[in-house]
């Protein structure tokens, strides 16, 4: 028996390293895994599929599967033919004819911020735990069998006749120990640790998201890119495929990208002023604000802010003060027509343009929500495309409502005169609560 298993592990081993089934196996797995982040992200509209086009984004979907195509055939997974059993049952672990995932998942469907955490982050978060417990229990095993195998070792050693069997031991207790390193248990333990512990800080950083923050694409799209970075950085890990930062998720830092709490902290105002270059408008001077500038400059607008306030430009509202109807009631509409859901992602800025041209030319809230929506009122400035650009025709950067918006409002409110003649106005969007129209909410207050 000593001489026939050394003869039968180099059998095996010579088979094993010709026919590379493992390292095929790794590049297959890899490239499913690749393939499930690029639907997740095609179906939450983020990253390149945030696109309003159906089309544009089928096109993205189709280049990517391309890719992580071409990076299969590359491979030594393309070496060595397909059995015939493979693809003829394309709907063996499905859930219905119809090819849904599950009872709750249809597989195709457009996600909203909540069906994601939902249907990836916490089944990810699950899976990640039973593979740390199953790593956790080998790694014990193992020590108590390297324990067991030493103490009957010593023993054997004491006797006289079966002194040859100590070796079988020592051989065995090598077996396992090789096979532990073989495996990499301890990355593995490690990678589904961290991963799991960064899965519970990016949920508990979006549940402490406002509603009017969880609304927004941005904070949407910070959440699937450092998720999708913890699983790709778990995933080379696990598949034994190198590891380390290689997707952090820019400022968020860490492996796996972890929570964008500190996204955008550090003032830098070498890029804002780019920003601002790259924005204006030739003809008018005048700055299109960029959708991402709250958060890729948060340190600037915290301190602008701040100065707003010290400076009397921005006023709280007092306790019991009446809270105008026209700002509630935008911001109503805004928070509804930004909130992601199955339909094509918005971002509210339309939304909010027709509903202050609504509100200008008289209209009331109970015909906007009935869709009628009136459009005689003239609304200077507005929103572009490209985010807030500002009530009125303000050459000063502060945003300002039409003094017509001002006189027809059914729900009007008084204000200073600003550079131009037109109503100086400024609000607050951090504290929005749905269920208390008591809390805090959007103000407008009259400007210096």
């Amino acid at each position: 028996m000593l001489l026939v298993l050394p003869i039968v592990s180099a059998v095996v081993r010579s088979y094993g390293a010709k026919a590379r089934s493992l390292q095929k196996s790794l590049h297959l797995r890899a490239a499913a895994e690749e393939l499930r982040s690029e639907i997740y992200c095609y179906r939450t509209c983020t990253g390149v599929y945030n696109l309003s086009n159906l089309s544009a984004r089928n096109s993205a979907l189709a280049e990517a599967m391309k890719r992580v195509n071409a990076a299969v055939a590359n491979s030594v997974a393309s070496e060595g033919g397909i059995t015939s059993s493979v693809g003829m049952d394309i709907n063996g672990n499905g859930y219905d004819a119809n090819f849904r995932v599950s009872v709750d998942d249809d597989g195709i469907s457009q996600l909203s911020p909540e069906e994601y955490i939902a249907l990836r982050i916490v089944e990810e978060r699950d899976v990640h735990r039973r593979k740390a417990a199953t790593c956790q229990r080998i790694l014990g095993a193992i020590s108590i069998g390297n324990y067991v195998l030493g103490g009957v070792g010593t023993y054997l050693a004491t006797m006289g006749r079966i002194q040859l069997y100590v070796s079988v031991t020592t051989a065995v207790s090598t077996a396992m120990i090789s096979l532990g390193e073989e495996e990499r248990l301890h990355d593995k333990l490690t990678a589904h640790t961290r991963a799991l512990n960064e899965f519970k800080t990016l949920i508990a950083w979006w549940k402490s998201l406002s509603a009017i923050e969880k609304a927004n694409p941005q904070n949407f799209a910070q959440l699937v890119e450092h998720a999708e970075g913890i699983m790709l950085v778990e995933r080379k890990v696990d598949l034994g495929i190198g590891g380390g930062k290689d997707k952090g998720g820019g400022d968020g830092g860490g492996a796996g990208g972890g929570a964008p709490i500190t996204l955008g902290k550090s003032l830098d105002l070498s890029a804002l002023r780019q920003d601002i270059a790259d924005n204006v408008e030739a003809n008018t001077g005048s700055v299109v604000f960029g959708r991402g500038w709250i958060e890729k400059h948060a340190a600037f607008f915290d301190m602008f802010n701040k100065h707003m306030i010290s400076s009397g430009k921005f006023r709280p509202r007092g306790p019991g003060a009446r809270k105008p109807a026209l700002v509630g009631a935008i911001q109503h509409a805004f928070l509804k027509s930004s909130v992601v859901s199955r339909k094509t992602p918005r971002t509210g800025a339309d939304a909010m343009a027709r509903w202050v041209g609504h509100v200008a030319a008289g209209g009331t809230l109970a015909q906007w929500a009935h869709g009628i929506i009136r459009e005689k009122g003239r609304v200077d400035g507005g929103l572009r495309d490209g985010g807030f650009g500002g009530f009125g025709k303000g050459n000063d950067g502060n945003a300002r409502e039409d003094d017509d918006a001002q006189r027809d409002g059914p729900s009007g409110y008084a204000g200073g005169a600003g550079k131009d003649g037109g109503v100086e106005t400024s609000w607050n969007l951090e504290a929005y609560n749905t269920d208390d129209d008591s809390a805090s909410e959007a103000e407008m207050v009259e400007g210096e």
